[in-house]
């Protein structure tokens, strides 16, 4: 569709910086014969960039590119790890980000749904799956386990980094001895979980989700 078509195009022009944060989008009716829609179909455009935090749109003045990786929202991640420029830095930060996280709601989610919990950790059994299928079911282990701790916020937290999560762990996840500690490390957790031992499913996913973050 033409709208998600321009979409697509000027996130790719801001990453590239072709319109560096801070400063300004052409005027309107150029920008829409450089993305090759209506006027009305940029406005649409711009507004679904300004949700996600990749614009500042303020009535009488330039359309502003803002420092996305600052100013923006969770749901932009997605797109802002294609930039080759930032993965390193972004999965730097994702790890440190799950080492933080994780520990707790892995313990809480034992607490409350010992069951779920062991059932939920048995997602990555086979670690000759492809790195991104693998990617996907560890995302999946911790987007449920926030579920289990039914913390709101850290739910919708790794959500959002859903897309972002999956492009930078399945090159992190190349590594087959990363995948080899990861099943072993969620297969503990599981265990402790079977048992009802919420300190020792903390411990355990502390101790991988640290030494990984390193």
């Amino acid at each position: 569709m033409p709208a998600e078509t321009a979409e697509l195009k000027l996130i790719s022009a801001i990453l590239k910086n072709e319109y560096p944060p801070n400063s300004s989008l052409p005027p309107e009716r150029e920008l829409a014969g450089i993305l090759g829609v209506t006027r009305p179909t940029l406005r649409e455009v711009l507004q679904r960039l300004a949700r996600d935090g990749w614009l500042d749109i303020q009535h009488g003045k330039p359309t502003r590119v803002r420092n996305y990786l600052v100013e923006g929202s969770l749901s932009l991640l997605g797109d802002a790890a294609s930039d080759p420029s930032i993965q390193t830095s972004l999965l730097s930060d994702i790890l440190m980000l799950r080492a933080l996280l994780a520990p707790t709601y892995a313990r809480i989610a034992t607490q409350l749904h010992p069951e779920e919990t062991t059932n939920c950790m048995s997602a990555i059994q086979n670690t000759s799956i492809s790195t991104k299928e693998f990617a996907e079911a560890d995302w999946r282990i911790h987007y449920k386990l926030a579920q289990l701790s039914e913390n709101t916020v850290m739910t919708l937290i790794w959500k959002n980094l859903e897309s972002c999560y999956i492009q930078l762990m399945a090159g992190y996840y190349a590594d087959e001895t990363k995948r080899q500690q990861a099943a072993t490390a969620y297969r503990m957790v599981g265990k402790a979980a079977r048992v009802h031992e919420p300190e020792a499913a903390e411990a355990m996913m502390k101790r991988y989700t640290q030494e990984s973050a390193l």
